[in-house]
């Protein structure tokens, strides 16, 4: 048994001893089939209350208060143990290639499906998450909006080399960057190679002007989901998942420049360039809005800017690699990882920069961590740890959910949060308060 192995068990034995378990509510079997299953999820769940998981190459969905099986979805098309799947309040969308297949969330039926077509080579559908009821779908060079039934409320028009670089919601609206790539032109005989040539010193996007004739064009779209109208702004690389105010963080692509950009007017709030020229060469970032303080994360570097005007508040710098941050309690969370050693929990105060805390926890070898109301699951291969993160402590731990790899959750009120695992062989249910 290795060192790090030995300080694991070690680590085990003692929270075990230590730490409370929540109880689980419930668990169901499922095949085993899954084990070998390279699916990149397992799990959706719906505002509605709904679960459904994968089961061999077949979807179920269970009854979230005891775990019953009430259908069983299956398609000659889709192959659930490499779909990617999600449901809104009445429907289970599932994605193949370029086709969403719809099935009543009650029974299971499928009773549809639509095509949202694009390059035949790059066109699949990569990813599918829920909005107010509408399914998000996009590829690298397709984006739509789906309602329950099917309907396609919005599409990308379909132009060549643009491709779809991400993809986030706020309140009432959906947003994406688009990446244009000019085709190269042909050298004129005898003139010996292109003299065009990309600038890659830049690290913001390395992309050209959008006034450029040639090079890349990187341009933000913002669809509002009550009219499905859309607002685009120029000559942005990357922006945050999330917003606060209405606004959202975005880095420029063809120059040094961090901004604050309205979703409501496509209009720039502020633009801070000081804090870009510090991150060159650091792309991508992580950013991070919230009412008060913006945080910019790249590598082990965490700037914080104040939310309205856009000025430095203080740089942060960790011994760490920053990864899977979020804002909680007013403290920047992420996970610390490290070539060597376990990677904790790290909470810094926002408003000096400084540590508050750090919670050395058993990890997944790709930390699994999701975030939901004033908790934080993280899994271990055997079961997870639940950290409260306004008390800043680990308050629950559990080793009977062996091989889980997968969690979703529900946010049931302010205080009560159903978290749903799955592995290969079961599917579990906790219920935090």
């Amino acid at each position: 048994m290795s060192a790090k192995a030995i300080v694991l068990v070690a680590l085990l034995a003692a929270w075990c001893s230590a730490v409370p378990v929540d109880p689980i509510a419930w668990t169901a079997a499922l095949t085993g089939n899954n084990a070998s299953t390279t699916a990149a999820q397992w799990i959706a769940t719906s505002s509605s209350g709904a679960v459904v998981v994968v089961n061999g190459t077949d979807f179920v969905g269970l009854d979230a208060s005891n775990g019953w099986a009430l259908w069983t979805a299956t398609h000659k098309d889709i192959d659930a143990t490499s779909a990617i799947f999600a449901a809104s309040s009445t429907t289970l969308a599932v994605v193949v290639g370029t086709k969403v297949l719809g099935f009543n969330l009650t029974n299971g039926q499928h009773f549809g499906t639509v095509d949202i077509s694009s390059n035949a080579v790059t066109g699949a559908i990569t990813s599918i998450v829920v909005t107010q009821d509408l399914f998000i779908v996009a590829g690298q060079d397709n984006f739509a909006l789906i309602a329950g039934d099917l309907t396609v409320r919005y599409e990308t028009p379909k132009t060549k080399n643009t491709a779809i670089t991400g993809v986030s919601t706020a309140g009432n609206y959906v947003y994406y960057t688009t990446l244009f790539t000019a085709p190269t032109p042909s050298p004129a005989p005898g003139s010996g190679s292109s003299s065009f040539q990309s600038d890659s010193s830049s690290g913001f996007g390395n992309v050209a002007s959008s006034s450029s004739s040639s090079g890349s064009t990187a341009t933000l779209v913002i669809v509002d989901l009550s009219s499905f109208s859309e607002v685009r702004v120029d000559n942005v690389a990357q922006v945050s998942t999330t917003a606060a105010g209405g606004n959202i963080l975005a880095v420029q692509a063809s120059s040094p420049a961090v901004g604050s950009i309205s979703l409501a007017t496509g209009k720039y709030v502020w633009i801070n360039t000081d804090v870009a020229n510090s991150l060159l060469g650091n792309s991508p970032f992580i950013l991070l809005p919230t009412s008060d303080i913006a945080v910019i994360v790249a590598g082990a570097t965490a700037f914080a800017l104040d939310s309205l005007a856009g000025s430095q508040l203080f740089q942060y710098n960790s011994s760490f690699t920053i990864t899977q941050p979020t804002i909680a309690a007013g403290r920047l969370v992420f996970v610390g990882e490290q070539q060597q050693g376990l990677s904790p929990l790290v909470f810094v105060d926002l408003s000096s920069g400084s540590i508050t805390q750090q919670i050395v926890t058993p990890v997944l070898s790709t930390p699994v961590v999701i975030f939901s109301g004033v908790n934080a699951l993280i899994l271990n291969g055997q079961g997870y740890t639940r950290v409260n993160l306004v008390s800043q402590t680990a308050v629950s731990y559990n080793l009977n959910i062996p091989g889980a790899d997968a969690v979703a959750a529900v946010q049931t009120s302010s205080s009560s949060t159903t978290f749903i695992f799955a592995s290969a062989v079961a599917t579990a249910v906790v219920i935090s308060n």
